[in-house]
């Protein structure tokens, strides 16, 4: 049995790649701070946490520009 040419052309998952590319860094010993999917292997910077507290009881809680 062969694939269909649709299925040939199915490309890779670019966020698959990623993970795997930030999983063999790590293994290497490097810092990895990886924005993939799934829950955060790192811990969120105290710093940011208060800022977020800090913007969330103000108040302060808009979308971001569709721009980024």
């Amino acid at each position: 049995m062969s694939l269909s040419r649709l299925a040939r052309s199915i490309a890779e998952s670019p966020t698959l790649k990623l993970n795997e590319e930030a999983r063999i860094l790590r293994e290497r010993g490097e810092d990895v701070i990886n924005l993939g999917i799934g829950e955060p292997k790192n811990r969120a910077p105290i710093t940011a946490i208060l800022s977020a507290a800090s913007k969330l009881s103000a108040g302060d809680v808009k979308y971001t520009p569709t721009d980024g």
